[in-house]
């Protein structure tokens, strides 16, 4: 079938009035997937009897005209036909058997985040329509720890004399939300400063002042910007001037 008629094709199942199965009072459902893991997004229309028919199944997202996916089920069997777009093509799936049926997409990138819209047309009854949001998390790009002259630490902080005000920085770099910065010594929370957002990048800053018990500690911050992963995490050893 040619690309001219395969759209001729799916226009015509696309000429039955619909409903949407959700109000516009309604807050609409919402997944969230991390950059480059996999997305599920259900297609939550009414149950229809078996009579019903599957005949097309579109997935659009936000406002754009063309489906990013579709299946046309019409002659049914090893010959029903999925059509994923250009933007999707190998990584995305569905399988209309399940309950809700799920398109699933892996790899999942920056650009894949907005609003979905699925449209199952039956043969002998309405077409229904149902909408999700996906929401992609990107993880910061980087994080690291920072003397009080912006300098990376890598490993160890020090050496520092014992009862003088020492000060770190940490700092995220990207993340989609913003992370939330902390402080831990080994498991216990630290009371360091309210993370600061400035042109893409998180800080926070933590002061102590060294005792000879904070010889070899290890200061570690935390940050998070989702509960699906666990948090990126950056350490450095404290070292001191032993009299």
């Amino acid at each position: 079938m040619t690309a001219n008629k395969l759209i001729l094709s799916f226009l015509f199942c696309c000429s039955i009035p619909f409903i949407w199965c959700s109000s516009d009072n309604e807050a609409l459902p919402e997944f969230e997937a991390v950059l480059e893991s996999t997305a599920n997004l259900p297609c939550l229309v009414p149950q229809r009897p078996p009579e019903s028919g599957i005949k097309c199944i579109f997935w659009y997202k936000d406002d754009e005209v063309m489906s990013v996916y579709t299946v046309d089920a019409r002659e049914g069997g090893q010959n029903t036909l999925h059509v994923p777009s250009d933007k999707l093509r190998s990584r995305a799936s569905f399988d209309p058997k399940p309950w809700p049926p799920v398109l699933k997409m892996v790899n999942i990138k920056e650009g894949d985040a907005g609003v979905y819209y699925c449209r199952v047309d039956y043969r002998w009854d309405r077409t229904y329509m149902y909408t999700v949001v996906l929401k992609v998390i990107v993880p910061p790009q980087k994080l690291v720890i920072l003397n009080d002259h912006d300098e990376e630490i890598i490993g160890t902080a020090g050496p520092y004399l014992e009862g003088q005000s020492v000060k770190l920085t940490c700092e995220a770099i990207g993340g989609k939300p913003s992370p939330y910065l902390s402080w831990w010594r080994a498991e216990k929370p630290l009371k360091g400063g309210s993370p600061v957002s400035l042109h893409g990048q998180v800080r926070s800053g933590y002061t102590f002042i060294p005792q000879r018990s904070d010889l070899h500690t290890t200061l570690t911050c935390r940050a998070v910007n989702n509960n699906i992963t666990g948090p990126n995490i950056v350490s450095v050893q404290i070292d001191l001037y032993c009299e």
